[in-house]
């Protein structure tokens, strides 16, 4: 449904139109600047009480590699994710620093950064069934 391949994953641009066809109400974006992005998941998680994917680069076996993660809660110090990384065992929640998250929050198609087109920077996706007028 997301048209994903074991080379290259799963593109951010497939993850919401294959939600809608399963009924989800979807909300997405990319850059917006470091504060401003911070704000959106700000809006999103402690505003409206939902979870937001977020596509991030995290160190996986002595290599560094663009996954998704679920971000559920936030201060203005921490994110905290629920990370579905192999290595991480039994213990699946990462919380990480905000400026180390930052620094993080980007992917792009492919195994190389080949143009500049293909890089996503803090992109963020929000799935939702109900109006968002009932929503917390």
């Amino acid at each position: 449904i997301c048209h994903a391949s074991a080379k290259d994953g799963t593109s951010p641009e497939m993850m919401g139109p294959a939600l809608e066809k399963l009924g989800f109400r979807v909300r997405s974006g990319v850059w917006q600047g470091a504060e401003a992005s911070w704000d959106i998941l700000n809006h999103w998680i402690n505003d409206m009480g939902l979870p937001v994917l977020v596509d991030w680069f995290s160190e996986f076996h002595n290599h560094y590699d663009g996954h998704y993660s679920v971000a559920f809660k936030l201060n203005q110090r921490h994110i905290w994710l629920a990370d579905p990384e192999p290595h991480l065992k039994k213990e699946r929640i990462r919380k990480i620093q905000r400026e180390d998250f930052l620094r993080a929050w980007h992917d792009w198609r492919g195994n190389y950064l080949e143009r500049k087109s293909d890089l996503f920077s803090y992109w963020w996706l929000v799935a939702f069934r109900a109006p968002l007028s009932k929503i917390k």
